[in-house]
């Protein structure tokens, strides 16, 4: 009896996680907002776009916080905070005719709602699942991405009938319901208690360890890789295969899916096969993507093959770096080792668009930008070392 319990304690965890993320993962939608809040509230291109650069540093800054708050209380509280954050802040957002306050709500108040949800699910799911962390971790981020495909759709079709404004409103009032409701069902297979580590507090900090700022590069060079190839893949595609805006289109549409596809598939590679040969895998992949297959990309179909390569490879980066914090620094500390992690993707998606930027401007091409990401790819593989030397102690774990 106690042990079916377990089972359908797991999947409605599961459940409840992935609707969490799908929830969180909206935030990439936010491009179906921009043109009906100008003509609504008469605001530029600029000071619309703005308010999601202020989300993504909010949503950057308080998943670290959040992380902390997780590990001595639980993911319950963490991600109903989130909700209620992200919820409430959308809801602001619809009711506000202040640019300042739209800043307010959508970007300080949602964002921190995001960065509070992001963490719990992901860390519970790893914990509950110890034997299939990556597949439970790309299960989680895969809800993360699929997040855009069914908001984008829905939110068109809700601004067409009743108008940004009440739009905002409505999807605030589904999110603080879906998501803090769906909070009430994480939990972790321990108490926190006993998930304190023998011995008393770590020796050192884990961002005053090697293995930690390894972790940290290969996150920053993998999710620069795959910001840049996704967020410039129409240029690309025109550039480099001469398509038109309808067929470079037609490729965009296909690299979410892909991306998605990545990070339930590598989970399960790396689940089977080991995170290491699989992390070297990916790296070699994108060192042959960007240094010999998009560089000789004359036609769509060849073309193709490159961004779908990327993005599928993008997305198992996604789907290892929670496992591999798990594995290598334990689970005591989870939220706030990962937060620690994460922060390489935030890093990479500041500073890949200012160097695509750069070099495009400088260069009138986009070639010199894969270039670079294809021989940092190649020296992560090349540098790479089985994370099998690295193992801890028995027992041993690092605080942040």
């Amino acid at each position: 009896m106690e042990k079916h319990e377990n089972k359908l304690k797991k999947k409605l965890l599961v459940v409840a996680a992935v609707l969490i993320q799908v929830c969180l993962g909206t935030v990439y939608a936010f491009s179906v907002f921009v043109n009906p809040l100008r003509e609504t509230m008469g605001w530029s291109l600029n000071q619309v776009s703005l308010a999601f650069t202020i989300c993504l540093a909010s949503f950057t800054i308080f998943m670290n916080v959040a992380g902390r708050l997780q590990d001595r209380k639980g993911p319950r509280l963490t991600a109903t905070i989130g909700g209620l954050l992200l919820g409430c802040g959308l809801i602001w957002a619809g009711l506000t005719r202040s640019l300042l306050g739209f800043y307010l709500a959508y970007g300080v108040m949602a964002g921190a709602g995001i960065g509070f949800g992001y963490v719990a699910p992901i860390s519970t799911l790893v914990q509950w699942f110890p034997e299939r962390k990556a597949l439970m971790s790309g299960l989680g981020v895969f809800g993360f991405g699929a997040g855009p495909l069914v908001l984008a759709p829905t939110a068109t079709y809700l601004i067409g009938l009743y108008g940004v404004n009440r739009t905002l409103t409505l999807v605030g009032a589904i999110f603080l319901l879906v998501v803090s409701g769906s909070a009430q069902l994480l939990s972790l297979p321990r108490p926190i208690s006993a998930q304190k580590v023998a011995g008393g507090e770590a020796e050192q900090p884990i961002w005053q360890t090697g293995r930690f700022w390894r972790l940290w590069l290969y996150f920053l060079v993998g999710a620069g890789a795959g910001l840049m190839v996704i967020s410039q893949a129409a240029p690309l595609a025109q550039e480099l295969a001469g398509l038109s805006v309808v067929e470079a289109a037609s490729i965009v549409g296909l690299l979410a899916l892909t991306n998605g596809l990545g990070r339930l598939l590598w989970g399960y590679v790396a689940d089977k096969y080991g995170y290491d040969r699989t992390l070297a895998l990916i790296f070699a992949l994108f060192t042959l993507d960007l240094l010999v297959v998009l560089q000789l990309a004359a036609n769509r179909w060849l073309l193709s093959i490159g961004l779908l390569t990327a993005a599928f490879c993008f997305g198992g980066i996604l789907a290892l770096m929670p496992a591999l914090t798990s594995k290598y620094f334990g689970d005591a500390r989870l939220g706030r080792n990962y937060a620690l992690v994460f922060s390489a993707y935030g890093v990479a998606g500041v500073l890949g668009p200012m160097l695509i930027s750069m070099v495009f401007t400088h260069t009138g091409s986009y070639m010199a930008a894969l270039w670079f990401y294809g021989l940092a790819s190649l020296v992560a593989w090349l540098s790479f070392r089985p994370f099998q030397t690295m193992r801890l102690a028995a027992g041993k774990q690092f605080k942040s």
